[in-house]
């Protein structure tokens, strides 16, 4: 598979076209995703593009994924950590928004186990 990328696309556009076990490899972890967690990095993204590529996979998922990662980071600010969590707090596909211990991440939980 190939990703054809333009100077006019937008972030978003570009990371709509990445499948997910490329995400995975490029961020070092193992090339295949673990079955029914995903995760979605939007450091460096603008709020308004992060939101885009969110809904982009939020609307691939299919029904074997429950879990949605969503890594903002912290340090450099907390408007994408306040954007995903107001956004996605009443969206009809996340049933709940899990904070764990590492505050530059943010769960969206599709369903339970």
């Amino acid at each position: 598979d190939h990703i054809i990328v333009f100077p006019w696309h937008t972030k978003s556009e570009v990371i709509a076209q990445i499948p997910v076990c490329w995400e995975n490899e490029a961020r070092g972890a193992a090339a295949i995703p673990l079955s029914g967690f995903l995760e979605i990095d939007i450091h460096n993204m603008t709020r308004t593009q992060a939101i885009a590529a969110i809904d982009a996979r939020l609307r691939r998922v299919d029904a074997s994924v429950y879990r949605l990662r969503v890594i903002h980071g912290f340090h450099g600010g907390t408007v994408l950590r306040d954007a995903v969590r107001s956004h996605y707090k009443h969206h009809p596909k996340v049933k709940r928004i899990e904070i764990g211990m590492n505050p530059g991440e943010t769960d969206l939980i599709l369903r339970e186990l």
